[in-house]
């Protein structure tokens, strides 16, 4: 996958680069008027303020984009607003790995026994947990299902983070869940 990011932050440049990195190749423009034809990426990352113009309304005024498109800032009305979660940039990409060790590194200082340890917490938590084999959830099973999702997001396990996610929010919102509850199960079985 070829991305091309549009943003003047060398912060944000180096962080998406290294979130991306065994998935996709990330290009880095920081103006606009050195921006590459954009057709030529699968993925386009705008940032709104550029040195040299609004990022977004560049977007409009380009005749071909790729399929994928997403407008980066801080500010509301942003497909990713900064700063952009991992988990969150890889399922925007269409890029969710069950198991992203270099998310594990990035989020514990690169401290390989502490990876190992809470990765062996957070497995048995699931293997206790009666939300990974029930037919429906409770609040308390919600409460679980929310330790769970930081527990993944800091250990480096995307799918289960963002599974877990969309669970909770789904029940707390009244939304119909049991779907979120078969892909949270079917992710916390793959990382077992």
């Amino acid at each position: 996958m070829k991305i091309l990011l549009l943003d003047d932050d060398p912060l944000t440049a180096a962080y998406l680069g290294e979130v991306v990195a065994q998935f996709a190749t990330l290009t880095v423009v920081t103006r606009l008027t050195n921006a590459p034809d954009p057709i030529t990426f699968d993925v386009l990352m705008v940032d709104k303020r550029l040195p040299d113009g609004d990022g977004w309304s560049w977007l409009a005024a380009q005749a071909l984009l790729p399929k994928r498109v997403l407008r980066i800032s801080g500010d509301e009305g942003s497909d990713l607003r900064k700063p952009i979660a991992p988990e969150a940039l890889l399922e925007a990409l269409g890029i969710v790995a069950d198991v992203d060790d270099r998310q594990a590194r990035l989020q514990l200082g690169h401290n390989e026994a502490a990876i190992i340890q809470l990765r062996a917490m957070l497995r048995a938590e699931l293997a206790a947990a009666g939300v990974c084999r029930a037919a429906d959830v409770t609040s308390q099973d919600i409460d679980v299902v929310h330790r769970i999702a930081a527990g993944a997001r800091l250990v480096g396990f995307p799918r289960l983070a963002i599974c877990a996610t969309a669970l909770e929010r789904a029940w707390r919102n009244g939304i119909p869940h049991l779907d979120a509850l078969s892909d949270f199960q079917r992710a916390a079985a793959a990382i077992g």
